[in-house]
């Protein structure tokens, strides 16, 4: 998000490999980026942010699930 080109690895890979994940984890993970995402960066680039989010966690969803889970 921050465009620092540091990171490196599989996210999607990684994450396919975790057990147990059910649609509430997503709903929790949400909720919690999102409460920090707000009291940290102003309201338009805390949407930037949120967005990504979301975009990520839809994409995990369908990996997990075969379909969105959490909106």
């Amino acid at each position: 998000m921050l465009r620092s080109a540091e990171f490196k690895g599989n996210v999607y890979g990684k994450h396919m490999q975790l057990q147990g994940i059910e649609a509430e984890h997503f709903r929790r993970w949400l909720g919690l980026f999102e409460e920090h995402v707000r009291r940290r960066f102003a309201p338009a680039d805390a949407e930037d942010f949120l967005a990504a989010a979301r975009r990520i966690a839809a994409s995990l969803q369908y990996g997990f699930f075969g379909r969105l889970e959490v909106a």
